[in-house]
């Protein structure tokens, strides 16, 4: 009877230790689901335009428009490379109607009259939500990154981890985190969780001088933290601040 209790508790430890090394193996395992398309999300979306008066003109056409489908914040960053290239930060009440939105007669009559080509969008649901207020002038700006991701949850609890609750993070005593060569104020961070798969991630922030912001964003420091919070691919836009507002 002796030997039969001890190989059952046996069988029952390998099969513990078996399910632990499966678990870790598996970060992907367990991750809560997306919120709902129908929750309060961002846009992200940059085109080339003809310039910023052309784009002035036809955003302000379509103002009334996007108030009336659920928009409720802008803002507007013009890239540091080109002045051409600009960025437009949708704030929404529901990124499903916002994501609607770009699909509509509308947005590509918009498009249109701006001249605007090149276009590409990111779009998330709100974790922790932008910030709309008053942007710093130039050289202030803004940084937004995009990123795949092997597991949203295993990235979150990562970066939460890393950062402080002024940098986005829940850990007060994590001061910059891996950032301690930053040579700009990094403030008002914003999440965004992308719909669908694989997970992405969309972290945006304003930066004192967002000149200084694309060097900084190819440190070591940085590019060593990505296997650790499984990231698998990156793209970043930087833009210096234009306006802000309300619809």
């Amino acid at each position: 009877m002796s030997r039969i209790n001890f190989s059952s508790k046996l069988s029952c430890l390998f099969l513990g230790l078996g399910w632990i090394l499966f678990s870790t193996a598996n970060p992907c395992r367990g991750d809560n689901p997306p919120p709902s398309p129908d929750s309060p999300g961002c846009i992200f979306i940059r085109e080339r335009s003809q310039g910023l008066p052309a784009f002035l003109k036809a955003f302000e056409g379509q103002k009334a428009s996007l108030k009336a489908t659920g928009f409720n914040h802008y803002s507007l960053h013009e890239d540091i490379q080109d002045p051409r290239v600009l960025i437009l930060v949708l704030g929404c009440s529901s990124l499903e109607k916002g994501l609607a939105y770009l699909e509509s007669p509308a947005y590509r009559d918009f498009l249109t009259q701006a001249g605007a080509r090149e276009v590409k969008h990111w779009s998330g649901v709100d974790v922790l939500p932008r910030d709309f207020g008053r942007q710093a002038p130039k050289p202030a700006g803004m940084v937004i990154a995009w990123g795949t991701l092997k597991s949203f949850d295993r990235w979150k609890a990562f970066f939460d981890s890393e950062h402080d609750p002024a940098h986005g993070g829940k850990n007060p005593s994590a001061g910059k985190g891996y950032h301690p060569n930053r040579d700009y104020t990094a403030s008002s961070y914003s999440i965004h969780r992308g719909l669908g798969k694989p997970d992405s991630a969309i972290v945006a922030h304003q930066a004192s001088d967002i000149r200084k912001a694309p060097e900084f964003m190819r440190t070591i420091p940085m590019e060593n933290i990505r296997k650790p919070m499984g990231l698998l691919k990156m793209e970043v836009w930087f833009g210096y601040n234009l306006e802000s507002g309300d619809f």
